[in-house]
């Protein structure tokens, strides 16, 4: 018995000393979470000017915790002769916004070179759902845009990347260039860009999304504005989805500068009405070293377009086009397909292409714009696609009427006529904003969350 009692002390000892080290370590483990527990920075909020910098600045000292959330909440004015420069947000920074962010008018002329706001970083999102952003451009407008007049700031400058979103924004009265996108690998979703009263009041040059960045969607969107809705320039892998353009001058690529070189654009289900243009691709008549390749604009609606339903150029120039094409950009594989509608039937074409001796792989299918000529030249093999399909309009108080309709399947050749300068303004908009209710022809656009636009 007394051996038994031993053999058993033992062993309770030894269950003891196993013990001990895993007590002590859930002991210390215990001790220091009540020590330092996790906890999520506060958001940091804008209230005035000032708050801009100092929550920046508040998100780069706390970056290494957990990802920032920054929230701006009008009324804000951001004081004349300046702007926002958020362009070093910490990797998964989330800004929210509430309410109207007013931007006072600039009165310098370092207004011409500026943005009024830039936002930077990588992983970023900027949900602007429930704000509104106001560049009060008619301080500014004076129908001469970026050409010259009053010195005028540009709206907003994107260099994010890594995922970033960008959506829900509700933007107007940009003075000139509203989105310049320079960042890759970001989305833009619902934004809605509302220049409607730059018709009236001289707005110019108020481009909607000007890309040079790659990997870029663009996508659910509304714009009225008076100029491109569009202009693609530089990047590869861009696509610019669901969105409707009014009062402007189409959806573009270019123009194209030297050096710039475009390598995949896709458009599609996109509505352009009241505007001085459909589809355009246009190119600098001075350009070398240039390319705009694998293009595709597919299920486009055209509406009321006063000059071009597709036009394709390589002789353009701001102020005017020359008339003779160059051959110092490449224009390979553009593809239109289902490219519908009508222009106005005092319209310089319906469709246009004017190239040199570099324009290779076009190919339309399934073109049917009602209204207008076509004339094309330079496109190899000599006219592929470039019919000029004008069957006579169906009944319908939307459509084009007193044209003497023909049929043609011949191709158009010929350098055709006319110009194509952005100096014109734009030509207004028969179209309601996107709080207006009233019923047009041609219809109206969705409202600004709407997520389809091609009717």
């Amino acid at each position: 018995m007394r051996r038994t009692s031993c053999h058993h002390r033992h062993h309770h000892l030894l269950l003891l000393l196993l013990l001990v080290p895993c007590i002590l370590l859930a002991t210390a483990l215990l001790a220091s979470s009540q020590s330092t527990p996790t906890t999520t920075p506060p958001t940091c909020t804008v209230q005035t000017y000032a708050d801009f910098a100092r929550c920046q600045t508040a998100a780069i000292a706390n970056a290494s915790t957990t990802p920032q959330h920054i929230h701006i909440q009008g009324p804000v004015t951001v004081p004349t002769e300046k702007n926002v420069d958020w362009s070093r947000l910490p990797p998964g920074t989330v800004v929210t916004v509430s309410g109207e962010v007013v931007f006072e008018k600039w009165t310098t002329n370092r207004a011409n070179s500026l943005y009024l706001f830039l936002i930077g970083g990588e992983g970023v999102t900027f949900d602007g759902a429930g704000g509104v952003f106001d560049g009060r451009g008619q301080d500014y407008w004076d129908g001469l845009g970026s050409n010259g007049g009053v010195p005028k700031p540009k709206f907003f400058k994107f260099s994010t990347s890594k995922g970033s979103v960008i959506r829900n924004l509700y933007v107007k009265n940009a003075p000139q260039h509203t989105f310049r996108v320079s960042g890759p690998n970001t989305v833009y979703d619902n934004i809605v860009f509302d220049n409607s009263l730059g018709d009236l009041q001289g707005g110019h040059n108020t481009d909607a999304f000007d890309i040079n960045a790659s990997n870029i969607t663009i996508q659910n969107s509304w714009v009225h504005n008076q100029d491109d809705c569009l202009a693609a320039s530089s990047g590869t892998n861009i696509q610019f989805l669901n969105t409707t353009c009014i009062g402007g001058h189409g959806i573009s690529v270019g123009s194209i500068s030297t050096g710039e070189q475009l390598d995949g654009l896709f458009v599609s289900n996109c509505t352009i009405a009241d505007s001085d243009n459909g589809v355009r691709i246009k190119t600098n008549v001075n350009a070398t070293n240039a390319y705009v390749r694998n293009v595709v604009y597919a299920d486009v609606a055209l509406r009321n377009i006063s000059k071009y339903g597709v036009v394709i150029q390589q002789d353009y120039l701001n102020g005017g086009p020359t008339g003779t094409p160059t051959d110092g950009v490449q224009i390979a594989n553009v593809t239109l397909r289902r490219v519908t509608g009508w222009v106005r039937d005092d319209a310089r074409f319906a469709v246009y292409v004017l190239c040199g001796r570099n324009c290779t792989g076009f190919v339309f299918e399934d073109l049917d714009i009602r209204g207008g000529n076509a004339s094309c030249s330079g496109v190899v093999p000599g006219g592929q696609g470039c019919v000029a399909t004008r069957p006579p309009p169906p009944p319908s108080s939307s459509s084009p009427s007193g044209s003497a309709w023909t049929t043609s399947t011949a191709p158009w050749y010929g350098r055709g006529g006319g110009d194509d300068d952005d100096g014109d303004g734009g030509i207004g908009s028969s179209l309601p904003s996107p709080t207006t209710t009233t019923t047009t022809t041609p219809p109206p656009p969705p409202p600004p969350a709407a997520k389809k636009c091609y009717d």
